[in-house]
């Protein structure tokens, strides 16, 4: 039936703080069960889409009847982030007695400790994250209306406090290691490290920049943050880069 689809809807809305709606759901079995919402928006004033998020748990766990939640992957596809969006989504949450960067589940906490769906005996952990993440084709726009085409992956370990990132964007790439620590403590900070490396970018490709540089840009970037939870480390991060510009062209000087 359709009240699954609109039981997701509802919680969605409420936790965002901006109306979602869902076209359907679609259900797969083979190679392992996975759940999609198919045509997701998110109805902000600049909305917020995506054309299918996918969600696959583990099948070790499903094997074993496993009360404690532990996902394999994340796909999204086709997602259109306009950044207004976004502000009007953070906007939204600031507003709400529990924020966003304290989801469910997702607070520094022991997996033995975990937070559990009182409907279904379902414990919510850190192998909540998922362990592959992978976003196809994501195209964010800027206030100003420019655009930025994104693909990339995340990798953690079995454990999650180690990551992998990989992304594509302006012809170039942006690689290196993450760590996480805290999460899996009760109480105290979440800490988050890691080195990036940029290779190849286009600089005219960048928003901001078209009209002013081109070249190729490489980048070597180390990246900082603690917070209480999970959520806060992007209003915390800190970052100090090393680049360069090959074949710099300075565009509109006489």
């Amino acid at each position: 039936g359709d009240g699954l689809r609109l039981k997701l809807q509802t919680l969605a809305s409420e936790g965002l703080g901006v109306p979602v709606q869902i076209e359907h759901l679609a259900l797969d079995v083979w190679p392992t069960p996975s759940l999609a919402l198919v045509g997701l928006k998110l109805q902000t004033a600049a909305p917020i889409r995506a054309q299918r998020v996918q969600v696959r748990p583990a099948l070790g766990n499903l094997l074993a009847q496993s009360r404690q939640l532990e996902l394999a992957s994340l796909h999204l596809q086709d997602i259109q982030l306009p950044q207004k969006g976004i502000d009007q989504i953070q906007q939204a949450l600031s507003k709400q007695k529990r924020p966003a960067q304290n989801p469910r589940g997702l607070e520094p906490q022991n997996a033995s400790n975990s937070a559990s769906d009182s409907a279904s005996g379902l414990q919510i952990g850190l192998l909540a994250l998922p362990q592959h993440i992978r976003v196809d084709r994501l195209n964010w726009i800027s206030a100003g209306g420019d655009q930025l085409g994104v693909s990339g992956q995340l990798r953690l370990n079995d454990a999650r406090d180690a990551a992998q990132l990989e992304l594509k964007l302006a012809g170039g790439s942006v690689r290196g290691p993450l760590r996480l620590q805290g999460l899996g403590a009760k109480g105290g900070s979440v800490k988050l490290s890691g080195e990036l490396v940029t290779q190849q970018l286009d600089v005219s490709a960048l928003p901001g920049l078209r009209e002013r540089l081109s070249g190729q840009l490489g980048a070597s970037t180390t990246l900082q943050a603690q917070a209480s939870q999970l959520g806060g480390l992007g209003a915390a991060l800190q970052t100090q880069t090393q680049f360069r510009v090959d074949n710099a062209v300075i565009k509109g000087v006489d």
